[in-house]
């Protein structure tokens, strides 16, 4: 048996059902028709909740990983070396001429 496309089933279902308009049978269609087709929604929540699910394994790998915590320390520490070579300069100190 081969794989069909959509508008083949729905020409092959028709075919089969003729000229009968029924309810169930036009129901039955856009059943097959929704079931056939991909939902465009669909995909796109599939793809953010992989996003999603990527951004949190980043984010604990790197919770866990403590790397960004001693990067900020190292920082701080860069800066109270360069605040320690920083002289205290008072306003008097501005306005005196040498």
């Amino acid at each position: 048996m081969a794989k069909k496309t959509a508008s083949e089933l729905i020409s092959q279902f028709s075919s089969i059902v003729g000229e009968n308009t029924t309810p169930e049978v036009v129901e039955m269609m856009e059943d097959i028709k929704d079931s056939i087709e991909p939902d465009p929604f669909e995909e796109k929540y599939n793809q953010k909740v992989a996003e999603y699910d990527e951004l949190l394994t980043k984010y604990r790998d790197r919770f866990e990983s403590g790397s960004d915590v001693e990067d900020k320390n190292e920082t701080i520490v860069e800066k109270e070396e360069v605040h320690d070579k920083i002289e205290d300069i008072t306003f008097e100190d501005l306005l005196v001429e040498d």
